[in-house]
């Protein structure tokens, strides 16, 4: 919703003729299609698969902390994707540019995109890697015979916000991940032997 409304409001900032004139056909157009994009229709289905998932599967979410920390990394990253987008746009770069001139403005919307680009990317790995292990370790969702509203109640009480994620486990947290599928796996392999 609120990724809609900041959208929208940024239509209404394309639409004024005054800035039409200095950004038409840049990169500040691309940035105002990806706000939508990031902010509004991929976290929904994003929130959607955090719902859905438990109830298809039977299982819980693994870890709940894997959840809130790839929102706050998608966030980020697709934050400083668009900023990144608009810098380049305000200061002229025309879309569907391959060569464009190295100066200080684009090198800095451009990087600060793509290490946007990156962060929200590992945060969606790391979504995707608490996918896998939820169906496989996740602990059974007990949610027979239940209506429906309670099924989705049960499931947003399981994903409540961490009391506290300190920076250490942010670093570490996707080698621990790994490495607890690895040894699930290696677990499984004794067992089918």
């Amino acid at each position: 919703m609120a990724g809609s409304i900041a959208g929208g409001v940024l239509g209404i900032f394309n639409a004024i003729l005054a800035n039409d004139s200095v950004e038409h056909e840049t990169e500040f157009i691309v940035s105002h299609f990806h706000q939508m994009i990031y902010w509004a229709i991929v976290p929904a289905g994003f929130a959607v698969l955090y719902y859905l998932i438990p109830m298809m599967s039977g299982k819980m979410w693994y870890s709940s902390k894997t959840a809130w920390i790839h929102y706050a990394g998608y966030m980020l990253g697709t934050t400083m994707i668009i900023v990144g987008f608009s810098v380049v746009g305000i200061a002229g770069l025309v879309r569907k540019e391959l060569i464009f001139p190295l100066t200080p403005t684009y090198i800095f919307g451009e990087v600060l995109s793509t290490v946007g680009a990156v962060i929200a990317d590992v945060a969606t790995i790391g979504w995707l890697i608490n996918l896998v292990l939820t169906i496989v370790r996740g602990k059974p969702a007990n949610l027979e015979g239940q209506e429906l509203p309670q099924v989705i109640n049960t499931v947003a009480m399981s994903m409540k916000a961490p009391d506290k994620i300190e920076t250490r486990q942010i670093v570490t947290f996707p080698l621990n991940l790994i490495k607890g599928l690895g040894t699930h796996i290696i677990h499984s392999k004794k067992n089918d032997k």
